[in-house]
């Protein structure tokens, strides 16, 4: 036969999909959780690309060109089985122990438009199944049964077709199936078994059809052609498979998304000055330069993030950033073109939560109070979650849907501009201004709205950086904050004045009365080392992994400051109102009100700060706002120690507008200093003195800052004061390499761990940094993988063991005799076999789900996994060996969406005061037990950044990890996570040694479902179907992927 006779004949035979229609017994199951099994059956693989058709088909070995078959496509649809309490005879007499299975099925419909007969030579189901698989497949067509768990005898005679006697006949061989002209229906059915393990199930049926009579078989470039569909099926408990039912954004015009950038005419404002600024604080603001976004930049910046990735310029020259700069002045240009871009990205993601025709319900003023203020509501979804990130005082943009007709009837473009009062999950109160047209414009009129984002923290941040590049004749800034030299030691005779000014003070450890008692000696040497400033000019590293009282040792260190410096003044910040208010409160515990100030952010709601700090802070009590004091804003200076956020001290820097004397502090200590950016950092620097000891404590292998823009990430605005130094400066290095010989193994030596205590010597270089190692929050097979890959073994286990030791009896960690109770799958490894001795607190359950997101959210989530979570939730809440509450569990996820499915999820089986959030939330936290959702089921290329989720991210790894005290639980697909090289697939080796896995354990032993590039390399390999790969055969890209990563406050 020619090669145009077999394409022509292979054209005429199409497989359509048909719907399937059930009795109610054919659909029966017994199922202990109520689950939904479902098949899907989508397009078929292909081999080779043709610009010919959209869609492809696999190709017959030497064929180019148009592909031999092509494939109707259809909609993807889903079969719910409905319940009864028995099966048919059918699935009685196929299945052992009297029960039927899970199960669920398609008709395919094979059209044989040639009027002579086709043959089907062989059904071949990949990847193979083992005989025991909890979950099979089984095509029936032409009378026979095709059955994936089959072994050698995958054929046997269909019921139907079989003698009264119901006499189950194999076959050992391939039966001749004849496919006649018109259509042979094909029966594509998966089942599961009852108590089968929660899964998405990827496999490719496939039909190998001959031409008859027209040479051998095995003669597949003239006498064969494939027919093949992709069958996806969702196992899941039905209320995690409802979490899949989503409502999409209406669809927006682009022309409507321009709204906002036409001129307008009419612009209505509220009165000046504006009532949500204490008078205290407006005093202080108006010495608060804009710094506005320069147009240039944000032209330049909207051209490169347009222009394609290979058309892009070289954004250090675009945006006059120096690449390694060496001078203060250069740092901070670099600096300040890098905050203009994490501005204008700001602003490019705030319009994406614009609004359309959404409703403002407000209450007529009355009568008796025509100047009383107006106050409306409006429905903002995701208000809650922070997106778009609203505080009071906020400026929210209204235009109405419909222009108004003013005058001749000439109708204009008007703008109104309204302030946020409060919000309430997604109910938003806002204050319209004192001239909004109300006739007009009556009660639940629709606007279009556009949300702003508060500007103050980044003209603090500004200002810092005017201060560093410009000359202050009244305060002396050293350059050794950010270009430390080399040597490390005191330099010139100005450097040599300040030692002996040090030294002449100095406190010896003979002298000091800790008040923690419980203190290390790690942290003794710390604390010794900054009350007798032994790192001179340059700025005192505080390097505090996971759980080592990194906190607590700033806290010992400010209290004997205080108690031995009784003349010094000191300012303690942190990047977040919460980092700040626990230093205040430990503070408190030990100081008065006129000794410790409290600063705080006049947008602050005083609600969110705990009644004990209250009386340590300033407020307006006419408005229910922080303020500074009315008359005498400088009169909290009188305090000895301030405590605030990094941008909110700027209002210090303000006190000396009016040329009084400079505001300055011997002390500035900055709490998870890693966490900041490097300019929120310059805020409280620039109130340092010539004679400041500067303490940056935090820990650079956690997460550093929040930037919303990838691009500044690239140029290291991200990258925090403290990691810069740690990395680039060689005093730092070289005391950090000594810290870690110091321990080898986590063992002490003396030899190595010797240091100084007392003050010291003139020309002592002094030390610059300490780091903690005692660690007294969690168990050490937690702490384990996170010290090899981060903490040169260096992490000990000091915790209190009544609590790191709670969680080991659970019935689910390794050799426990209940260890099977949720898994009912044959575990795929020696694992099982291989179960450590009883008391590892870590477990990882390997999911073989699949990641996907709605149409218009880029964030994943993974509906298998949240099955598998809530299983795991109700497991720890109903154990009889340990003792866990809802207040003791969190859930961590690196997606948002997968948090939202979560909590619905949770919340409607009653668990919902489990805590459960992004990575990002938990950073400085701790808990009982933590269960991690991966969320990802395939590592995809990122045209902006390797890292995605959790996957290539070793800082959001550590982070998730190092948050237990008693039990971690991983929940996750291992083929994903073995991808990562670094901890993902240490921890998984570490699991398999201990035998802590669970449910699929992937690449470590005999899979039962391959990946999804595994497979298809598989189906592409085998003989009858030639050679490819799985990129050609099924391409990924996240091109238009961008991160969905929280907004963050400065102030």
């Amino acid at each position: 036969m020619t090669r145009g006779g077999v394409q022509g004949l292979a054209e005429r035979l199409s497989l359509y999909p048909q719907q399937e229609s059930h009795s109610r017994a054919e659909t029966s199951c017994i199922w202990k959780s109520d689950p939904l099994a479902a098949l899907d059956l989508g397009v078929v693989a292909t081999k080779a690309r043709s610009a010919a058709v959209e869609e492809e088909a696999f190709l017959p070995r030497g064929y180019e060109g148009a592909p031999a078959v092509v494939l109707n496509l259809h909609e993807d649809t889903m079969d719910e089985p409905e319940e009864s309490s028995a099966g048919t005879e059918t699935e009685q007499e196929s299945t052992a122990g009297g029960y039927s299975p899970m199960h669920a099925s398609r008709l395919l419909r094979i059209v044989n438009d040639c009027p002579g007969p086709y043959v089907l030579r062989e059904v071949l189901i990949l990847p193979k199944d083992e005989t025991t698989s909890a979950c099979w497949i089984e095509v029936e067509v032409g009378g026979w049964i095709f059955s994936s768990q089959s072994g050698r005898m995958p054929w046997k005679r269909s019921l139907r077709e079989m003698s009264p006697s119901r006499e189950e006949k194999f076959w050992t061989g391939a039966p001749e199936i004849l496919l006649c002209f018109g259509t042979s229906d094909a029966h594509v059915t998966i089942k599961v078994e009852p108590e089968s393990e929660s899964r998405i199930v990827k496999k490719w049926v496939l039909f190998r059809i001959e031409t008859p009579g027209m040479g051998p078989a095995h003669d597949f470039q003239y006498h064969s052609f494939v027919l093949g569909r992709k069958v996806v099926a969702s196992v899941a408990d039905r209320a995690a498979q409802a979490l899949l039912n989503v409502e999409a954004r209406a669809f927006v015009p682009q022309g409507l998304r321009r709204y906002f950038d036409e001129p307008c005419n009419m612009v209505s404002h509220p009165d000046e000055p504006s009532p949500f600024q204490p008078v205290g604080m407006a005093n202080v603001l108006r010495y608060l330069p804009d710094y506005f976004l320069p147009d240039d930049i944000r032209r330049a910046f909207l051209g490169f993030k347009a222009a394609k990735l290979s058309e892009r310029s070289d954004p250090y020259s675009l945006f006059g950033i120096v690449k390694s700069p060496t001078t203060v002045l250069e740092y901070c240009r670099n600096m300040r073109a890098m905050l203009y871009l994490e501005e204008a990205q700001a602003g490019e993601d705030v319009r994406r939560y614009d609004l359309f025709g959404v409703p403002i319900t407000y209450r007529e003023k009355s009568k008796d109070k025509p100047n009383a203020p107006l106050v409306a509501t409006i429905s903002v979804p995701g208000a809650a979650e922070k997106r778009p990130p609203l505080a009071y005082g906020d400026c929210v943009r209204l235009r109405p849907s419909s222009l108004p007709a003013i005058g001749s009837g000439r109708r204009v473009m008007v703008e109104m501009r309204a302030v946020v009062l409060e919000t309430r999950e997604e109910k938003v109160k806002i204050l319209l201004p004192p001239k909004f047209p109300t006739s007009m414009f009556p009660s639940d009129s629709r606007f279009h709205i556009r949300f702003t984002y508060d500007r103050y923290g980044f003209r603090f941040l500004h200002r810092a950086l005017y201060c560093f590049s410009t000359p202050a004749p009244a305060r002396r800034i050293f350059p050794n904050f950010f270009f430390p030299p080399e040597g490390g030691g005191p330099e010139g005779e100005e450097n040599e004045e300040r030692g002996r000014k040090i030294r002449a003070v100095a406190v010896d450890e003979a002298a000091i009365q800790w008040v923690n008692r419980v203190i290390n000696e790690e942290q003794r040497r710390a604390v010794l080392d900054i009350v007798n400033q032994t790192h001179g000019s340059l700025p005192y590293i505080l390097y505090g992994p996971p759980g080592t009282g990194k906190t607590l040792t700033v806290i010992e260190a400010i209290l004997q400051i205080c108690r031995h410096h009784p003349r010094s003044k000191v300012l303690a910040v942190a990047p977040s109102d919460v980092a700040a208010d626990i230093l205040a409160e430990r503070l408190s515990e030990h100081m008065e009100p006129k000794q410790l100030f409290r600063l705080n952010w006049c947008q602050r709601l005083m609600a969110s700060m705990k009644p004990s700090l209250l009386r340590y802070s300033c407020w307006d009590a006419k408005v229910s706002l922080f303020s500074l004091p009315d008359d005498e804003p400088r009169s909290i200076l009188e305090h000895q120690v301030i405590v605030s956020t990094c941008a909110s001290s700027g209002l210090l820097s303000l006190l000396d507008i009016s040329g009084q004397t400079p505001v300055s502090f011997s002390h500035i200590l900055v709490d998870e200093a890693s966490q900041a950016l490097q300019p929120e950092v310059m805020v409280p620097l620039s109130l340092a003195g010539p004679d400041t000891g500067v303490v940056l404590a935090g820990d650079p292998k956690q997460l550093g800052a929040v930037t919303r823009n990838p691009l500044v990430q690239e140029l290291g605005l991200a990258r925090s004061l403290q990691e810069r130094l740690m990395e680039t400066c060689s005093i730092y290095r070289t005391q950090l390499a000594a810290e870690a010989s110091a321990t080898e193994g986590g063992v002490e030596h003396p030899k190595g761990s010797e240091h100084r205590t007392s003050a010291p010597k003139e020309g002592d270089p002094g030390r610059c940094l300490t780091m903690l190692r005692k660690n007294y929050r969690s168990h050490q097979a937690i702490i384990e993988v996170p010290s090899r890959m981060f903490y040169d073994r260096t992490l000990e286990q000091h915790g209190d063991k009544s609590v790191i030791d709670s969680m080991l009896a659970w019935e689910m960690l390794p050799g426990s005799s209940s260890a099977t109770a949720l898994d009912t799958a044959p575990l795929r490894s020696t694992a099982r076999a291989q179960a450590g001795p009883k008391g590892f607190p870590i477990l990882f359950w390997g999911c073989l789900g699949e990641h996907m997101h709605e149409l218009d959210s880029p964030s994943f989530f993974n509906v298998v996994e949240c099955g598998k979570v809530l299983d795991l939730v109700h497991a720890l809440l109903s154990s009889t060996r340990v003792q866990v509450r809802m207040q003791d569990i969190a859930i961590i996820s690196a997606f948002r969406k997968q948090v939202l499915k979560l909590r619905s999820l949770l919340r409607e089986k009653g668990y919902g005061a489990i805590n459960i959030g992004q990575v990002e939330d938990f950073q400085g936290q701790e808990t009982k037990v933590v269960i991690i959702s991966t969320v990802l089921s395939a590592r995809h290329p990122n045209e902006i950044s390797e890292q995605l989720g959790f996957l290539g991210h070793p800082k959001r790894f550590n982070v998730a990890i190092t948050r237990a005290q008693a039990l971690t639980v991983i929940v996750g697909n291992p083929y994903a996570l073995w991808e990562d090289v670094g901890g993902w697939r240490q921890l998984l080796e570490f699991c398999k040694d201990h035998g802590a896995l669970r449910g699929s354990s992937g690449p470590l032993g005999t899979p039962d479902v391959e990946s999804v590039e595994s497979l298809l390399d598989t189906i592409a390999n085998e003989s009858l179907l030639g050679k490819a790969s799985s990129n050609d055969i099924y391409p990924t890209s996240l091109e238009d992927y961008f991160s969905d990563s929280p907004w963050r406050l400065l102030l």
